[in-house]
């Protein structure tokens, strides 16, 4: 596993397949689509998501031979915590919840309630799959001193 931080300019859809191609990742996860950069200047966020989410869908299926499958998690907001107890909300509790939906194939949403967080737990639910059914998964979730994300158990609320 490969964990990389781009420096700007260097946070766009090209260079991050690029590289992951270049260390010959099996994979692309994209922790927060706030922090890429669009090549080009829209006034409006919603506009950039928009031509992230396009170029990206490009650059990972260039070729069946070049094929890089790709995960981009996102986070609840804050209005999804006023739902059964704060634990999750839906497709519409993510930032720009309408590009992303009608975009990707499948969107997760990543949350973690007090009682599941103290015991280094984090839960990761499909929200939105283009071909196939919802699902959760109950992740050990340890980033203390050494990175170590894995699967408990499936979720099942």
């Amino acid at each position: 596993m490969f964990i990389e931080k781009p420096r700007r300019g260097e946070r766009t859809v090209q260079h991050i397949v690029n590289r992951a191609r270049e260390v010959g990742a099996d994979c692309l996860l994209i922790d927060q689509l706030s922090g890429m950069e669009a090549i080009g200047k829209y006034q409006s966020e919603k506009q950039a998501v928009d031509e992230i989410i396009e170029n990206l869908k490009d650059e990972i299926s260039e070729d069946e031979a070049n094929m890089l499958p790709c995960f981009m998690a996102v986070q609840f907001n804050r209005e999804s915590q006023k739902l059964k107890g704060g634990s999750r909300g839906g497709g519409q509790h993510i930032a720009l919840s309408n590009v992303i939906t009608e975009k990707v194939d499948i969107a997760y949403g990543l949350y973690g309630p007090k009682e599941v967080r103290v015991n280094q737990s984090m839960i990761i639910e499909i929200i939105k799959n283009r071909r196939g059914a919802p699902g959760g998964w109950l992740l050990e979730w340890s980033l203390d001193k050494k990175t170590q994300i894995g699967v408990r158990e499936v979720y099942d609320e």
